[in-house]
């Protein structure tokens, strides 16, 4: 039962990050495409990356949660992994050493 509640709490987490990612990239293009004004929509920023913790704990010993952990930070926008490559990038850019 808690095997089950646990991929179910990393599909809803899953679920999360796609719309995370589609807002952070898709939607602009799709914007640019109908030349509408440009405009920013953050998503749910941390619920995706918390979801997966809650599902993580619930999954420990399953054989698929390292494939499901990867997809679903690679493409949380709105989560820790992002967080950290964006302050990073700024950082370097920007010159500050």
């Amino acid at each position: 039962m808690l095997n089950l509640a646990g991929y179910a709490v990393v599909g809803i987490a899953l679920v999360i990050a796609l719309l995370n990612f589609y807002l952070s990239f898709g939607d602009s293009i799709v914007q640019r495409l109908l030349n509408q004004p440009q405009r920013h929509i953050s998503g749910l920023p941390g619920i995706g990356t918390a979801l997966l913790v809650l599902g993580s704990i619930c999954l420990l010993g399953s054989g698929a949660l390292p494939y499901l952990i990867a997809t679903q930070l690679l493409l949380d926008t709105g989560g820790v992994l992002w967080l950290a490559i964006v302050l990073s990038w700024n950082y370097c850019v920007s010159g500050s050493r």
